[in-house]
């Protein structure tokens, strides 16, 4: 019985050491930063029906007069603005824009278009305040140059729902304030995903962003008060090195940038974060650049860190010895109590 008890508890502390060993490994296997000559590289997944879509030429824009010309639906107001919805756009040469707008103080959405552009597929400057949507859009960048969207010099432009491969990034905010970046999707950048330049206030979140070159998100020059929680940051960073605006920064080593001031990397109310697939530690992730900035709430794209992972190890393993000791404890009680009434009772014949 002796020998008994001892092999189980000998396998009990084998147990445990193999769950425990099983999980650390299962966390570092699931590597998901790989060199540039392992990435894989996403094919556009533009709609299958884009012959649908009005084939249309290059949209220039300078005035508010020139929405007339083009006869698109829509007042241009507020309640009815100018709707640029449905086209098939396909703009080349660098520099050359599917759609580029100016100047101009209307209301009006860009909507549900498709564009193939060498260099820019939407860019609006210096439009009024607030007057501007980009909603539900694809962009595939045919050269590693320019991006899909650009603003400059404008403030509270939304940009949501929108599909970006290729270029050198899929969103870039130039002295931009105030907009809303959500639900958009970015992906092979060869530069950086979302780049916030010398732009305040702005909102980024529940974006997905994947294979970008260098950082996923990155906050470059006095760009301050800008928010970004909830995000996904997959495969980013993948480069040895990189640099900002030209200049050599070393490697990196997060997929995030930050050289601003006061940017918060996190929801303060729901104290929740952004993911990240390098994030495997206890506590915060660390923001590249000389901000000092963290995420304070990371998640893991598993939902798990390797922090968690050991709790549940241990915790399974704890368990798994007091099913076993308790067995141990109830079987040599039960072999006592049979042996018990197996003793001859005396009597006094």
């Amino acid at each position: 019985m002796k020998v008994y008890a001892r092999n189980l508890g000998k396998y009990a502390i084998l147990m445990m050491l193999t769950i425990v060993s099983g999980m650390i490994y299962f966390v570092y296997s699931i590597d998901f930063r790989q060199s540039s000559s392992s990435i894989r590289k996403e094919e556009p997944k533009f709609s299958s029906n884009s012959q649908n879509y009005e084939v249309h030429a290059p949209i220039f824009i300078n005035s508010d007069g020139d929405f007339v010309s083009y006869n698109f639906s829509g007042l241009g107001t507020r309640g009815d603005p100018y709707l640029i919805e449905g086209y098939n756009i396909t703009s080349h040469g660098t520099p050359s824009f599917g759609i580029e707008i100016r100047n101009t103080n209307v209301f009006f959405v860009i909507k549900s278009c498709i564009f193939y552009a060498d260099y820019i597929g939407v860019g609006l400057y210096e439009v009024a305040f607030g007057s501007s949507k980009i909603v539900g859009n694809s962009f595939n960048l045919l050269i590693g140059d320019g991006g899909a969207i650009v603003l400059g010099h404008m403030q509270n432009c939304t940009i949501s729902d929108n599909f970006c491969v290729g270029g050198m990034q899929g969103i870039h905010l130039n002295y931009a304030d105030g907009c809303i970046i959500r639900a958009n999707s970015i992906y092979d950048s060869n530069y950086q995903g979302i780049n916030i330049r010398y732009s305040d206030s702005n909102v980024i979140t529940y974006n997905r962003i994947n294979k970008v070159k260098e950082h996923g998100i990155a906050l470059i020059g006095t760009s301050s008060h800008n928010v970004i929680h909830h995000n996904i940051l997959e495969e980013n960073t993948w480069s040895d090195s990189y640099d900002i605006d030209g200049t050599p920064k070393g490697s990196p080593s997060s997929q995030g940038y930050d050289e601003g001031s006061q940017n918060t990397w996190y929801d303060s109310e729901s104290k929740q974060g952004n993911t990240w697939s390098d994030y495997f530690g206890v506590g915060s992730y660390q923001i590249d650049g000389p901000a000092n900035s963290v995420d304070l709430y990371p998640k893991h794209t598993t939902g798990l860190t390797l922090f968690s992972i050991i709790i549940y190890a241990v915790v399974g393993s704890v368990v798994l010895g007091t099913v076993l000791t308790l067995y141990i404890f109830f079987r040599k009680k039960r072999k006592k109590l049979r042996a018990d009434s197996l003793v001859p009772i005396k009597t006094n014949i």
